[in-house]
């Protein structure tokens, strides 16, 4: 029987407020039910919080500016989840990227992340190109060589790598 851990799915946002609503949805659609969604409020001077109360469950946190990479490390001591996402407010997730993700990492217990391909997007809506870089080996080393994440967002971690 395969368990179904709890995914985080964290959002940092500084005045994005406006987008907050496609990024939450996008999580909420997915086929991957075992999920909760944090809110962090990087001190915004927009209608973040109103936006992120229009759904429940979601866990809004507000901190004064800091940062994104405090928001991010806020959102981390928020979470309870066994893998973590961190999903920026004007991006969103494809149906399906929360369970695809979780099954790899699932097969591949030694693993600290997993990362996947991405659709760039014009502001009209229109799509651009699938960005895909296949790695089949010598994942690590391939990483030093060359970030081939092209997305922070494609990224699913082990909570473990921010024990360490």
């Amino acid at each position: 029987m395969t368990t179904s851990p709890l995914i985080s799915v964290i959002i940092p946002c500084y005045n994005h407020g406006k987008f907050l609503h496609k990024a939450i949805n996008s999580i909420l659609e997915q086929d991957y039910k075992n999920v909760e969604i944090i809110v962090v409020d990087d001190g915004s001077g927009d209608d973040t919080k109103l936006q992120a109360e229009k759904f429940p469950g979601v866990k809004y946190v507000y901190q004064q500016n800091q940062g994104l990479s405090a928001a991010r490390n806020t959102g981390i001591t928020a979470s309870k989840g066994e893998y973590l996402i961190f999903l920026d407010a004007d991006d969103w997730l494809a149906t399906n990227a929360i369970s695809i993700n979780t099954g790899c990492l699932q097969k591949s217990p030694a693993s600290a992340f997993v990362s996947g391909a991405h659709i760039k997007i014009s502001p009209a809506g229109e799509i651009l190109e699938e960005v895909r870089t296949p790695v089949n080996a010598d994942h690590y080393k391939q990483l030093l060589q060359g970030n081939y994440i092209g997305m922070h967002a494609t990224v699913m971690y082990r909570r473990w790598v921010f024990d360490h």
